[in-house]
């Protein structure tokens, strides 16, 4: 059975004065944690109110409030298109959809998967992109898989 060192309790309240010293106290960590569930919020109302079907999260170090000042943390931000179904079967294709199909094999991270490109006619891969423009959404891997990819990266200050 596993056993906590004596010390852990000393180093623990140490630690916590020094992050109360350069401004990481329970309050503050609470207060920046509602004001990045308020700027989720405000988002997600705005997607409502122009009838976009997406829905942003806002995650990492500002919004869990554990960054100060002087670091220069960006905010992460994971928007969900829900207007591209995801399967993660053939069998829940949707007939004239966009369906992307989830991937996960031991090419990819774990926690991360490949979006594989599906025919909206038929429960089949698409075999050729939709047309030039739509090459910046899309690549083909070493094995012939069209795949999407992230278009567009942002970072905020």
């Amino acid at each position: 059975m596993y056993r906590v060192p004596n010390y852990t309790q000393t180093v623990s309240m140490k630690l916590s004065e020094v992050l109360a010293d350069i401004g990481i106290d329970e309050r503050i960590v609470m207060k920046r944690r509602r004001t990045w569930l308020l700027n989720e919020s405000i988002i997600n109302i705005n997607y409502q109110l122009r009838v976009e079907n997406n829905l942003t999260h806002i995650l990492g170090s500002q919004s869990e409030g554990t960054t100060t000042i002087g670091i220069d943390s960006d905010i992460d931000k994971l928007i969900c298109y829900k207007t591209l179904p995801v399967t993660q079967d053939w069998s829940d294709w949707i007939p004239g959809e966009n369906n992307l199909l989830m991937i996960q094999d031991n090419s990819v991270s774990p926690g991360y998967c490949l979006l594989q490109v599906l025919r909206d006619d038929a429960p089949l891969p698409l075999d050729e992109p939709l047309d030039d423009e739509s090459d910046q959404y899309f690549f083909k891997d070493r094995t012939g898989k069209i795949l999407f990819q992230k278009f567009y990266s942002i970072l905020y200050k």
